[in-house]
């Protein structure tokens, strides 16, 4: 037997690390709370309160069949009545126990529903309290994350806010940043927002984690350049907003996933990705892609005890001596 080897293997028994899957990787958004809408989202939506609102609008108009799962899950009520515009569901629709079906004039609760090849009155409080769950411990797990990656602020005189991506970082890795919102999003300076990661192709994901309980995009920056304006930019770009209660957005243009399990959130133009909130409000589309970020977890295997560990070691020591001494006897 190789001591050595032996020895190096106990020594390495650690934390092993691995990626766990995302709700937003299958969801285009995840409401804990209500949505109210009057344009569309391009792929799946979970609302785990109520439709409010009586405007007209659309769910999975880039989706087609065959269908994975239903297209719009809504664990509480879809209100409005007849009086309100019709839904639009391209594959299947799933609405709580409190809702009235009619399936012959395709109605919830009086309300037309286009479209839509099926629509079932199911249970979904335990869904919409597992993935409450999952949200916010993923948050959390992102908001844990070690920052590896610096920002430039523009203070004295209006410039560009730049995100930079350690260069050394490749293959599985994450760049991480950690801010706050008043250096971005409420600093009157920030002519425009870059993201420097030329590579960007071969990371895992770039996580910004964003402090602050209430978030205002007030200044007139926008998200510029070939990370964000990209799918396969804006597909790896999760904006945690770990504290967030109110996100408002106003008519910016939002690039990347968010993922805010405490907030409402206000927009007025396109959220380019996917959502994990507690409420949306909007008035305008939600687009792909979904989040191809997984969720970073580490599996704790028990490490031995330190005294345990030189004992062992100790003992293993003495039986090799044993046996190289008993080898050593047999050859006289």
């Amino acid at each position: 037997m190789n001591i050595t080897r032996l020895i190096i293997i106990s020594l390495l028994v650690s934390n092993h690390c691995f990626a766990g899957t995302f709700l937003l990787n299958d969801y285009n958004i995840i409401t804990l709370g209500d949505f109210s809408s009057n344009s569309e989202v391009e792929g799946r939506t979970f609302v785990g309160g109520n439709i409010i609102g009586g405007s007209s609008h659309n769910f999975g108009i880039h989706l087609s069949s065959p269908y994975i799962g239903p297209t719009l899950q809504v664990a509480g009520q879809i209100n409005g009545g007849a009086s309100s515009g019709p839904l639009s569901v391209q594959g299947g629709l799933q609405v709580g126990l409190n809702n009235s079906v009619n399936w012959n004039s395709k109605r919830v609760n009086n309300r037309k529903i286009n479209n839509s090849n099926s629509i079932v009155k199911t249970d979904l409080s335990t869904i919409k309290a597992s993935y409450a769950a999952e949200l916010t411990a993923d948050s959390s797990t992102f908001k844990n994350m070690i920052s590896n990656s610096n920002v430039i602020i523009p203070s004295g005189q209006p410039g560009p806010y730049k995100f930079n991506v350690d260069q050394s970082l490749g293959v599985n890795d994450y760049g991480v940043f950690d801010i706050t919102q008043w250096g971005i999003f409420g600093n009157s300076k920030v002519q425009q927002i870059e993201m420097l990661a030329n590579n960007v192709s071969s990371l895992a994901g770039i996580v910004i984690n964003v402090g602050g309980l209430n978030v205002n995009w007030s200044n007139s920056g926008n998200m510029v350049g070939n990370v964000f304006n990209s799918l396969a930019g804006r597909e790896k770009i999760l904006w945690n907003f770990y504290e967030a209660q109110t996100i408002q957005l106003n008519a910016h243009n939002f690039m990347g996933s968010i993922l805010a399990p405490y907030a409402t959130v206000t927009a007025a133009n396109p959220i380019e990705g996917s959502l994990g909130v507690f409420s949306l409000l909007t008035t305008s589309e939600v687009h792909l892609p979904n989040s191809i970020i997984e969720v970073p977890e580490t599996i704790s295997v028990p490490e031995p005890n330190t005294i345990n560990l030189i004992m062992v070691i100790l003992f293993l020591l003495a039986y090799s001596r044993f046996k190289l001494f008993q080898t050593s006897g047999n050859h006289k």
